[in-house]
C-alpha cells in the first residue's frame, strides 16, 4: 500500500484484548499494526452470509437440544441397566445363598443320618457280643455241667466196677464152699 492510501487512527483498546494482539504478534512476528491490519482485513474476507451463518447457528442450537436429549436418554437407559444389573446380582446372590443354605442343611441331613447309622450298627455289633458272651457263657457253663457229670459218671463207674469186682469176689467165694 502506499503511504497516500494510509490513514492513521487512534485506536483505544482494553489492556487484556491489547496483550493478547501483542502475544500474537510474537508468534507472528510481524508488528503490532500489521497484526491488526491483517485480522480486520481477514475479517472482511469473510464470505459468510449472515442469514446462513445464523441458520447454521440454528441448525447447531437443534443437534445441541438433540444431543442433549439423547445423552439424558442415555443416562436414563444407563441407570436402568445399573438397577437391572444390581437387582440381578441381588438376586443371584439370592441364590447362591439359598444354595449354600441347601447344601449346608443337606449335609448336615447326611452326617446325622451317618450318625445314627453308626450308632445303630454299634448297637447291633454290641447286642450281637452281648448274645455271643452269653452263649460262649451258657455254651461254658453247660461244658462244666458236662465234665462234671463225666466225673461223676466216672467216679460211679469206678465204684460200680468195685461193686462188681466185689460182687465177682464174693460168688467165687461162693462157688467154692
Amino acid at each position: 500500500m502506499a503511504e497516500e492510501d494510509e490513514i492513521r487512527i487512534t485506536l483505544r483498546l482494553p489492556v487484556s484484548l491489547r496483550d493478547r494482539l501483542k502475544a500474537r504478534t510474537d508468534q507472528s512476528g510481524r508488528s503490532m499494526n500489521a497484526e491488526i491490519v491483517a485480522r480486520l482485513e481477514s475479517s472482511f474476507e469473510s464470505n459468510v452470509d449472515p442469514k446462513a451463518l445464523a441458520e447454521a447457528f440454528a441448525v447447531v442450537e437443534e443437534m445441541r437440544t438433540r444431543m442433549d436429549r439423547q445423552w439424558e436418554y442415555i443416562k436414563k437407559v444407563e441407570k436402568e441397566i445399573l438397577d437391572e444389573r444390581r437387582k440381578s446380582d441381588e438376586k443371584l446372590r439370592e441364590k447362591r445363598q439359598d444354595l449354600a443354605n441347601y447344601l449346608w442343611n443337606r449335609r448336615a441331613r447326611f452326617r446325622e443320618e451317618l450318625v445314627r447309622k453308626e450308632e445303630s450298627i454299634e448297637n447291633r455289633e454290641a447286642r450281637f457280643n452281648q448274645r455271643k458272651r452269653e452263649k460262649e457263657e451258657s455254651l461254658s457253663l453247660k461244658e462244666k455241667e458236662l465234665d462234671e457229670a463225666i466225673e461223676r459218671f466216672r467216679a460211679r463207674e469206678v465204684q460200680l466196677s468195685e461193686v462188681i469186682r466185689s460182687l465177682a469176689r464174693g460168688a467165687d467165694g461162693l462157688e467154692k464152699e
